[in-house]
């Protein structure tokens, strides 16, 4: 929550998913300022991974559309009279009320194309290395609070290592970094920052069927935002998670149903939160 004055008209800048949503207040009082977002997707992936060799790793590609569901809810309470502008609405209030704007979108999402993957695997270990591109699919206005996509194409590079000190693998210490790059946001002058996430964890086998682990990540923006029309080009956000993952397999080596949930904290100009994911992998 943002706890400012106004004295005549003022905009201020929340921080959302998809990037940040201009609030105006007009007036003469002190307000509280209140973001909430909720966000659903649903992303099948289908990677295949091909007989050819590459630098001695397997090859393989992946793509993934997504469709997905988000609601924003911005809410002021104030001790005075004045009113709230998002986005093309504008909603009055007194001192004994607050004004709440919402907006919510549905339908199909960004897509991610991975047209590079590699994979080596040791006795002791697994190693992988992916290029992968977010296409702006995704329905994104710039004048609404709630997009499915995030209206900007990412490129992606990423590296993951697991370490297998048993030769049954039944313990795994793992770490991912992942490097983003951004281009210029669909009919706005901003391109976002760049950005490095550090992924790290443990999982432990207790049968066949069963893993479960734990893992943590810490998520930085590395470089500023650019364009006339970015704001707080000098703060660069941040965030932290931490969280863990069950692994059980219906159908041995063929079919793994994975839940993960993970808690953010010391988030940084930016939204923080809880997410949860449930995944279904098929092996054919």
């Amino acid at each position: 929550m943002d706890s400012f004055s106004v004295s005549g008209s003022r905009t201020v800048y929340v921080t959302g998913q998809h990037g940040q949503i201009p609030v105006t207040i007009t007036g003469t009082l002190s307000v509280d300022l209140d973001l909430n977002i909720d966000s659903y997707t649903w992303a099948p992936a289908f990677l295949w991974v091909t007989d050819q060799e590459f630098l001695g790793s397997q090859y393989g590609f992946m793509i993934s559309p997504s469709f997905g569901h988000m609601s924003v809810e911005v809410e002021a309470q104030a001790n005075a009279a004045g009113t709230m502008t998002v986005g093309r609405v504008t909603q009055p209030f007194s001192a004994s009320s607050s004004a709440k704007i919402e907006d919510d979108a549905i339908g199909f999402g960004d897509t991610m194309v991975m047209p590079l993957w590699l994979g080596w695997r040791g006795k002791h270990y697994d190693a992988g290395f992916n290029y992968a591109m977010y296409l702006p699919t995704g329905y994104y206005d710039k004048d609404h609070i709630a997009n499915v996509g995030f209206g900007f194409l990412t490129n992606r590079l990423q590296a993951n290592y697991y370490f297998y000190p048993m030769e049954n693998k039944a313990t795994a210490f793992m770490i991912t970094p992942t490097y983003e790059w951004h281009s210029k946001k669909i009919d706005e002058r901003v391109q976002p920052g760049q950005n490095f996430t550090l992924e790290y964890g443990i999982s432990q086998y207790f049968s066949e069927r069963l893993e479960i682990g734990v893992s943590a990540y810490n998520q930085w923006q590395i470089s500023d935002d650019h364009g006339s029309a970015a704001v707080n080009k000098d703060t660069h956000d941040s965030v932290s998670g931490i969280g863990g993952q069950i692994t059980y397999w219906p159908i041995k080596k063929k079919c793994a149903v994975v839940g993960k949930v993970m808690q953010e904290y010391n988030a940084k100009d930016r939204t923080e939160g809880m997410f949860g994911a449930v995944n279904v992998m098929w092996i054919f």
